[in-house]
């Protein structure tokens, strides 16, 4: 068993995926139930998809496409996969969810770089120190960040 195995296994037969958004570099996958996920995308299609669109399809039936030679077929189930798996009660099962001791810039320098967060990261109260700018690009406002005002604080 291989962890797209894993990954498709535990997505539910009974959310659909309601849209599919392509930009120029993002895939996004708008699921259903409201969720929503990205993936970075190659716009190659040396190969015939393995579904004519991911659209309608079961997250799970549309998350088995991320082992299609179409690249773009499959960042388009990567970014269904990452809708599915985008809340903490599904990063727990994964233990994916990772604390202040595990950072997404931990081993990297962010000293005078421009930083762009996606999305509500947890992050390390340093991990962003020294960074010469700082945006956080959230489909939310402020107000609902479901981040400690600690963590706001830390990331502003």
């Amino acid at each position: 068993m291989d962890y797209y195995d894993i990954l498709i296994d535990g997505i539910s037969d009974e959310v659909y995926v309601s849209r599919i958004i392509r930009t120029r570099s993002w895939i996004a996958a708008e699921l259903s139930d409201g969720r929503y996920g990205i993936a970075l995308h190659d716009k190659l299609q040396s190969r015939e998809r393995m579904f004519p669109s991911l659209e309608g399809l079961t997250a799970r039936k549309a998350a088995e496409a991320v082992r299609s030679w179409n690249l773009l077929e499959a960042s388009e189930a990567m970014a269904v996969i990452n809708a599915f798996y985008n809340t903490l009660e599904h990063m727990d099962k994964l233990n994916a969810r990772c604390g202040f001791d595990k950072s997404c810039t931990q081993g990297f320098s962010t000293e005078g770089k421009k930083i762009a967060l996606i999305g509500h990261l947890v992050l390390q109260p340093d991990a962003l120190k020294g960074a010469s700018e700082v945006y956080i690009i959230y489909r939310r406002s402020m107000d609902e960040i479901p981040a400690r005002a600690e963590e706001v604080h830390h990331a502003m």
